[in-house]
């Protein structure tokens, strides 16, 4: 029992219940209890079946709105999964993970590497291994591979990921 009401001190989800039963245990839960048993997870696999995540696990979100971190006003990363009533986002260096509320996070569509022609003109941002270019602008000259487009930046030819770029604002 006191491992179960760890787990769900530590669980992030909102709605949640630790359910027991008088006598119920591990191996015997089945045999003393089995029908009311089901009918928890029966709910709990309904529940499961009709939730909607807004923010998932991995989506491109940005930031906005925010008063107290108005720094990260703007900000894109990627969501690592609910806590509590947030959503904890985890964005470039030097801001890491932060908690934010939904009504502050907008998700964004992934870019493809379709959506960068040759010639196009580019910002990069939400680099988090190379955040000296963030705000870097240049051009499409190719592709490497089928994941990462190579673009001219006044520092250099770099490969980069669609996800890192966006249509500068003179070729929108």
């Amino acid at each position: 029992y006191e491992q179960a009401t760890q787990c769900l001190a530590k669980c992030a989800a909102q709605d949640k219940k630790l359910q027991t039963w008088p006598g119920g245990g591990h191996n015997n839960i089945l045999m003393i209890h089995g029908a009311a048993w089901r009918k928890e997870v029966e709910t709990l696999l309904e529940k499961a079946r009709d939730y909607v995540c807004e923010f998932p696990a991995g989506a491109l979100v940005e930031a906005h709105s925010l008063t107290g971190a108005a720094e990260l006003n703007g900000q894109q990363g990627r969501v690592l999964g609910p806590q509590g009533e947030r959503i904890k986002v985890m964005f470039p260096d030097p801001h890491k993970d932060k908690a934010l509320k939904p009504t502050n996070l907008k998700l964004l569509p992934e870019a493809d590497i379709l959506d960068f022609p040759v010639g196009c003109t580019v910002e990069a941002h939400s680099l988090a291994s190379a955040p000296e270019l963030n705000g870097a602008r240049g051009k499409v000259v190719g592709f490497k591979g089928c994941e990462r487009l190579r673009v001219s930046l006044p520092s250099g030819e770099k490969a980069l990921k669609p996800a890192n770029l966006k249509v500068a604002a003179k070729d929108v």
